[in-house]
């Protein structure tokens, strides 16, 4: 069980079904079984992709990430409740107020946060109140997002709404955990307030032909000492 679990993340595209699906029928012919993939055995890939006869459980709150199961056990997607971001959120005289964020701590939320749709916007704002170890302080984030809904895009703006960072995929190649992750790492950010917006990927096509326009993410904010 757990090989099989380890290896579905390794395989997020799905390209390799056909290939596993044809040796798993070879192993299983010589034995003169039929195969059977049981459910939660795979995590979905990207598209909500799944081996045949599994659909993406997209609605399930209880883990993080998305599980491939039976098609009768599937429900459909929903936002956690509570969540992270706090309805509406879409700007930043609208986002969640974080206080400030001093040298060396970090923010990490107890719920998750949701993007329910392709308009919704996620907002946080903070403030850099001091220099850390005299020098202007970074500023560094973490986004994670299960693989099988439409990935998320991070930014980091100033106070007049220019973009300063965007993240950039961090996932480790040891990753197998079915999730996908950007960092932002800006480093002179000077004393002042900033946002960090969650939003969809703009660049990203895995989004099932717009019918999974949606995800959920846990969001790390760092501020490094120096």
């Amino acid at each position: 069980m757990e090989f099989l679990v380890r290896q579905a993340a390794r395989f997020p595209t799905g390209a390799q079904w056909p290939a596993i699906a044809m040796a798993a029928a070879a192993v299983f012919s010589l034995a003169s079984c039929k195969p059977e993939i049981s459910g939660n055995t795979y995590f979905c890939g990207p598209d909500s992709l799944c081996p045949p006869n599994l659909v993406c459980q997209l609605g399930g709150t209880e883990s993080f990430t998305y599980s491939c199961v039976l098609p009768g056990e599937a429900d459909s997607f929903a936002c956690p409740v509570p969540s992270a971001d706090q309805e509406p959120d879409d700007s930043p005289a609208q986002a969640r107020d974080l206080g400030d964020i001093a040298c060396g701590e970090q923010v990490q939320f107890q719920n998750w946060g949701c993007i329910e749709d392709g308009e919704d916007i996620d907002t946080f704002r903070f403030t850099r109140p001091t220099d850390c170890n005299a020098v202007a302080p970074r500023v560094k984030a973490t986004l994670r997002f299960p693989l099988g809904a439409a990935p998320l895009a991070l930014e980091l703006r100033d106070e007049s709404g220019e973009v300063l960072s965007t993240g950039e995929t961090c996932t480790s190649e040891q990753d197998n955990s079915g999730t996908e992750q950007v960092c932002v790492d800006h480093p002179n950010s000077p004393i002042g307030t900033y946002t960090l917006h969650v939003v969809l990927d703009a660049d990203g096509n895995a989004d099932c032909d717009g019918n999974c326009r949606f995800n959920r993410y846990q969001l790390v904010i760092i501020s490094p000492q120096g």
